[in-house]
């Protein structure tokens, strides 16, 4: 009994120090471990101490952004920590990361189109609302669907079926608007990402597609408008891409990426548009659009913004007006467009169709459409 409590004193003192060890290491280890030697940027002030600071939130967050800079081996210890548990057990240790096999996958793709069904019969409602609007504005309407990556390359493994049941039933939903007669919804094949990409046409640890893969969306547009994008777009340098599913992990990995766009004749000039609220709203004009293309409006989410694709879509068009989702009431800043696309990726597709509704918080987007703004 004796020698058995001492073997627990041990591992106890053991497993203390261990972790007092990490700990030193977190707070005090070598400054080049520091999140702004890693970054290679100057550390983070702290923010001036007085009464009106306390009460501006501003102020604890400079506080958080210099204080993490001071945490001089914490990025270390996460990207190895994190590193090991996925390359030791398969699974990832971050509830927002899926991993199955060698691939990862962003969680939401899973959870987010878990909807009530009534979703289904509002998202249909939406659509055929959408396409009634634009035929009294004299417009023309898209609502791209982008496949997300787990749609693209399915993760494989013990409970596949469970995990993408509500993907499954979003994908049937989505399928069954787009097959009416007139729909607006467009639903991009991943094998025409394939096709385009020369490959998968999705980073590893990323969510999004890759320029390459990106180049599915500026190939549909160019088709709506009677055009082609063939040949329209070059390889540009490349570039090391660190994806949102490694920052996700903590794991400071990049990927090597090409850049795809318009030749440098054809590249589109882009202006801020003063709009209400903090996203951005961009006007463009492009010197060498498709022949008789119209004016463009595109409603877009981070597969166009985080892959750098507004340049892509941009040239095909002589000019137009590009706003994100959670900007949408900026939609009335914009000028009379002969096309408007709303792109949106899979998982969130069913939900934002959804809010488009006759009288719901995108009823400004429905008059600009009909043309009553």
């Amino acid at each position: 009994m004796e020698q058995e409590n001492r073997l627990a004193v041990g591992g106890t003192v053991a497993v203390l120090a261990f972790a007092g060890f990490l700990i030193l290491m977190w707070f005090v280890g070598p400054a080049a471990g520091s999140n702004a030697a890693r970054q290679n940027r100057p550390q983070a002030e702290f923010p001036p101490v007085s009464l009106s600071a306390a009460a501006d939130v501003t102020t604890f967050e400079q506080a958080t952004a210099a204080f993490s800079d001071r945490l001089r081996a914490k990025p270390g210890v996460v990207e190895r920590v994190n590193s090991t548990v996925l390359r030791v057990t398969g699974r990832s240790p971050s509830a927002d990361v899926v991993a199955r096999g060698d691939e990862l996958y962003f969680a939401g793709e899973f959870t987010e189109p878990c909807l009530d069904p009534q979703y289904a019969t509002w998202a249909r409602d939406s659509a055929r609302g959408l396409a009634a609007a634009a035929r009294r504005g004299g417009k023309q309407v898209l609502f791209v669907v982008v496949p997300s990556k787990s749609v693209a390359v399915p993760p494989t493994g013990v409970g596949v079926t469970a995990l993408t049941a509500c993907q499954q039933w979003s994908q049937e939903v989505l399928a069954d608007i787009a097959s009416e007669p007139g729909s607006p919804v467009r639903i991009i094949d991943p094998a025409d990402v394939q096709a385009v990409a020369e490959g998968t046409g999705y980073w590893t640890g990323d969510t999004h597609w890759t320029p390459r893969g990106g180049q599915a969306l500026s190939y549909l547009l160019a088709e709506q408008v009677g055009g082609s994008a063939a040949g329209r777009f070059e390889v540009g340098a490349p570039y090391d891409h660190q994806g949102d599913l490694y920052r996700l992990l903590g794991i400071p990995r990049s990927e090597p990426t090409e850049a795809v766009g318009p030749p440098a004749a054809a590249m589109p000039t882009f202006e801020e548009v003063p709009n209400g609220t903090p996203w951005p709203m961009r006007s463009f004009t492009s010197p060498e659009p498709l022949p008789g293309a119209p004016e463009l409006l595109l409603v877009y989410d981070s597969f166009v913004y985080a892959t750098g694709l507004e340049a892509q879509i941009a040239s095909l068009f002589p000019a137009g007006w590009m706003v994100q989702w959670d900007a949408m009431p900026d939609v009335t800043q914009a000028g009379p467009a002969g096309l408007v696309v709303l792109e949106s990726t899979d998982r969130l597709a069913v939900a934002r169709l959804a809010s488009l509704n006759r009288g719901g918080p995108n009823q400004p987007f429905l008059d600009y459409l009909s043309g009553k703004q």
